[in-house]
């Protein structure tokens, strides 16, 4: 969600108001160029102007979607670490390892699914991704500014935000990108998508009608931008709302569950019992 130019009110991004969208067709790569604070601009001609998009916002809209896949781009085994692909004569497979840390909730919805289908089959996706780590190690600064080598993107269309003030007439600057449409992508065989945590959960009451019981939070919490990640502490997943990555041929996947389990439903407490002589909240087994 970290954008240039927007402000962060606790989970909120706020976008400056001056600044105008464009719909652009990609035709072809112009080459890369440094800025003045030493940041990596990809300039790409569209039509009759071009564009320059930082490359670390390129790569957020083309490949990191999420903080899994970020971590994944630094780490030296990549992709490969993250899953494993088999193509087959009428289906093909993406098997997560038993050892990722890419979560479930990754996969619930249709986009993502296609996302990560056209990441892990298309040979020049998989190039692009793993070259953000290749430019990590082939720095010999002390400061690594971000770069990596974007996959062809002749023919996409994207929803660019430029700053609506007066621009050089050729080179628009690319604060953001909303929105990314991949017309050429097309894979022939269903994928099935295999997650060591997809179970097919089957929810029972016990005969003793004993039921574990779980404590409600009493308020949403805040983001502190200014304090240390602590682990195993409650994690809040923000989402981006209003971006899109599309293709222009569907193709179909499912989410295969490979286990069954037997889960009892909680009793959720709303709230800690106020009679100081109720008993604590752990030690209620039962519920008539």
């Amino acid at each position: 969600m970290l954008v240039e130019g927007c402000t962060y009110n606790n989970k909120k991004r706020f976008s400056p108001e001056n600044r105008q969208e464009r719909k652009v067709v990609f035709d072809s790569y112009q080459g890369k160029i440094v800025d003045q604070t030493g940041r990596n601009i990809l300039v790409y001609a569209c039509g009759k102007f071009s564009i320059a998009i930082p490359a670390i916002e390129l790569a957020r809209t083309l490949y990191l979607h999420n903080t899994h896949l970020t971590r994944t781009a630094l780490r030296p085994n990549g992709l490969q670490g993250l899953a494993t692909i088999e193509s087959g004569q009428h289906s093909s497979t993406i098997t997560f390892n038993r050892l990722s840390d890419f979560s479930v909730s990754n996969l619930k919805n249709r986009s993502a699914q296609a996302h990560l289908i056209w990441l892990l089959f298309d040979e020049r996706a998989r190039k692009g991704f793993n070259s953000i780590y290749d430019a990590l190690v082939r720095c010999e600064a002390s400061e690594w500014f971000f770069d990596f080598e974007p996959p062809p993107l002749k023919g996409w269309i994207a929803n660019v935000v430029m700053p609506a003030h007066a621009q050089d007439e050729d080179i628009y600057y690319v604060n953001e990108i909303t929105a990314l449409h991949n017309p050429s992508f097309f894979y022939q065989n269903e994928v099935l998508i295999f997650h060591p945590n997809l179970k097919k959960t089957i929810r029972v009451d016990p005969e003793d009608k004993s039921r574990p019981v779980v404590n409600k939070p009493d308020q949403d919490s805040l983001l502190d931008l200014q304090s240390i990640p602590k682990l195993g502490r409650k994690r809040d997943v923000v989402s981006e709302v209003g971006f899109s990555f599309t293709f222009g041929n569907e193709t179909p996947s499912q989410l295969v569950l490979e286990k069954q389990e037997h889960k009892i439903s909680p009793v959720v407490m709303q709230q800690f019992p106020m009679n100081p002589g109720a008993p604590p909240p752990h030690s209620i087994q039962r519920r008539q």
